[in-house]
Parts: structure tokens; sequence; C-alpha cells
């Protein structure tokens, strides 16, 4: 099988354009992420199938098959008296399988499209860009239309979750999916289109849609990550210094953005770095083998403080890294290691793959303080990303300037 012989990428796109519009929620249990998971089996089906011919490394491979096996012992039946596994009896390795199966399930469906991209070719993957970018356009009209009514304007019963910015139930992970599009249009605009005003007065447009609705981080990291992608994919002699300066502007901006996102937080007192800190301790009881994938609200409750406790409960780690930590213990730990490892081995190779790491990038930093990879939008789009940087180049698309055929 060739690469990009069982990948189709109007179906890849189809998934790209109903997964921005139907997922935005960050829940367990949404129909429309189930509904997404059924629309991705075909995609997982022929990623699987195509494992070793798709063009992942074996570096990229091995990682994929640890990721489904993390998952896949969750449901290993093991005796509970054996030490370190805690309790006692027959029971499945995750304490709590009805959880770890919804989060399994999210996590196989973002990852198999993941295989079911690097199926194809380059240029195949260049040409679900606008796909995205259909999403973006759908994502902010909704959120214009929004403010024409009022800045806090929530609507209910639409999505099986209240939808408070653009298709999004919370408006950090409405401006996660912007400042994740930035490099991605940058690349778009400077390198294919050499059109380098056009994308300033878009990145203007859409730092000031994040303004409106109300997201200081939003605007912030949006900020910090156009002059970034500006500066890197800028047509100067000496790619290599500006670059080095892009990328000193891109840390000191995110630095700020990151100060900005914290006093800005929705939770009261900005219990945020409480319940890093609460989290933090139970990782210290779960290091080893985890306290289950999807269990976090299971556990969390037991590491909380009396004065700690407020009205809203704590759903996520409001980190994606340590909530990975906990739920799957040194496995996950390393499963994120290897993981970042390969992206800075493979960012590097082609224009749009610096493009999809510098979005990743973006991510990544948001996850810090965050859950934006909860939703089922933003991790369809990572598994885009990731397969961008992790896929090798074919012989026919060595020339990174070659123009995409859309």
């Amino acid at each position: 099988m060739t690469p990009g012989s069982a990948a189709s990428p109007r179906y890849a796109g189809a998934v790209i354009v109903l997964a921005l519009i139907l997922g935005g929620g960050a829940g367990q249990g949404i129909w429309t992420d189930h509904l997404l998971e059924l629309i991705l089996v075909p995609a997982l089906f022929f990623g699987i199938a195509g494992l070793w011919s798709n063009q992942l490394g074996t570096a990229a491979r091995i990682l994929t098959i640890l990721v489904l096996a993390a998952i896949a012992i969750q449901f290993v039946p093991i005796m509970r008296t054996i030490p370190l596994t805690g309790g006692n009896g027959l029971g499945f390795w995750s304490p709590a399988p009805q959880k770890s199966l919804d989060a399994g399930l999210f996590a196989i469906a973002a990852l198999g499209f993941f295989l079911y991209v690097s199926l194809m070719s380059e240029r195949q993957r260049a040409r679900l860009l606008p796909y995205f970018y259909v999403g973006l356009f759908l994502q902010a009209v909704v959120a214009v239309v929004q403010l024409s009514f009022s800045r806090s304007v929530t609507l209910s019963g639409i999505l099986p979750f209240d939808v408070n910015t653009g298709l999004f139930a919370n408006e950090n992970h409405f401006s996660s999916l912007f400042f994740a599009m930035i490099p991605l249009l940058a690349y778009t605009m400077i390198v294919r289109a050499e059109s380098m005003l056009g994308f300033v007065a878009l990145s203007l447009v859409m730092v000031g849609i994040l303004f409106a609705v109300g997201s200081r981080a939003g605007m912030g990291i949006s900020s910090a990550t156009a002059v970034l992608s500006l500066i890197w994919f800028a047509p100067v002699g000496n790619k290599f210094v500006a670059r080095i300066g892009a990328l000193f502007v891109g840390v000191f901006g995110l630095l700020a953005a990151l100060w900005a996102f914290g006093s800005g937080s929705s939770l009261e007192g900005d219990q945020r770095w409480v319940i890093f800190g609460t989290t933090w301790e139970a990782i210290g009881d779960h290091w080893l083998l985890g306290s289950g994938l999807g269990t976090f609200t299971l556990v969390y409750p037991a590491y909380e403080e009396v004065e700690q406790v407020i009205a809203a409960y704590a759903n996520h780690a409001h980190n994606d890294f340590l909530e990975i930590m906990l739920e799957l213990g040194l496995m996950g730990t390393a499963l994120l290691l290897g993981y970042f490892a390969l992206l800075l081995r493979s960012a590097f190779r082609s224009g749009l793959s610096e493009a999809a790491f510098l979005s990743v990038v973006a991510l990544c930093i948001h996850s810090i303080l965050d859950y934006p990879l909860r939703t089922m939008a933003l991790a369809i789009t990572l598994g885009y990303l990731s397969s961008v940087v992790l896929s090798h180049k074919d012989d026919m698309e060595r020339d990174r300037n070659r123009p995409a055929t859309y």
C-alpha cells in the first residue's frame, strides 16, 4: 500500500470540520463526542491496518503502539492483592473501568485520526488546511453573532453542553483554537501566498475577536504566537538569526501571556495553583502505576483539604500533563517525554512541519494552565499537527516552497 492510497483527504476534511463544530465540550459522556468517535472508526481501522506502511518513523510507530497498550492495559484483570496494585481481590487494572472506557475511546479516536493522516503524502496533508480554516471561520462567525447580542451570551439546548464562546463551552478553549491556527495561517499566507500584509491583517482581526470575547489569555498568547510566526516565516536573508530572535520574542511574549492567563482565571481565588499542588500530592501516591485512565474526578477529592473545597468541583487538573501523570503513572510520563523528543527531532524537516510544530507548542503551553486537549475539537487538531511533524516527507515533496494544490 503506497502512502495515501487508503486515505481520503475529503473524509479527513469532513472529520476536521465536524470536530471543530461539534467537539467543543470537555466533559465525559457527551453524545457529540461519541458521534465523532463513531465517525472516526474508519480512520482508526485504516490507520492501524496501515501502521507499517504509513510515513511514520520506527520510533513514532513504537510510541503509537505503547499508547494503545497504555489504554488497553486499563482493562486487564489483575489480582489486587499483588504489591503496589492497591485494594484486594480480582479486578481490572483501572479501578473505574467505565471512566477509563470513556477516556480511552476519546484518546483512541484522536490517535486513529493521527494514524490516518499519517498515511497521506505531504501534499495531501497540506490540502487539509482549508478545512481547518473553514472550521475556524465558522467559530469566529458564531462568536461575532454572540457578541452582537451580549458579551456573555450562553446558548443552551443546541449542543449537549452550554455554548459560551463560538461553539465551545469554554472561552479559553475557543481561544486555544485561534492561536493553534496562527502558525498554519502564517505558513499558508507568508510562504505559500507570499502575503505578509494579509497575515498581519488577519492576525489583528483574530486578536481583536479574542479581546472582544474577554479572553485576555487568548489575546496575549495569540499576539505572541503571531509575532513569533511572522518573524519565523519572514523571507529574510539569515533564517537562523531571524528564528533565534523569533524564539526570544516568543518566549517573553508567552511568559507575559501566562501571567495574564493566571490573573484572568475564572476559578475562585485563582484555584489553579491549589489544584496543581493537590494533584502533585496525588501523583506522589500513584506515580508508579497511575490511578487509572479517566479517574481524576474520583481520586482528586480524597486529597482536597477542607479549606480548598469550593462550589465548583475540579473536573480536570487544569494541566493536561499533570493529569496524564496522575492517571497513567510512570508509563504516562515516559510517553509524554517520548512524544516531545520525537517532535523536536522532526520539527524542522519542512515548512509545513515547522508551522505544525509551533502550533503544537502553543497548544502545549496552554495545556500547562488548562485542559484544551480534553475537547475533541482540539484533540483532533493535535492529531493532525502531530502527524504533520512526525510523518516523513516523500521524495516528491522535497521542495518546501512548492505550491500545494487545494
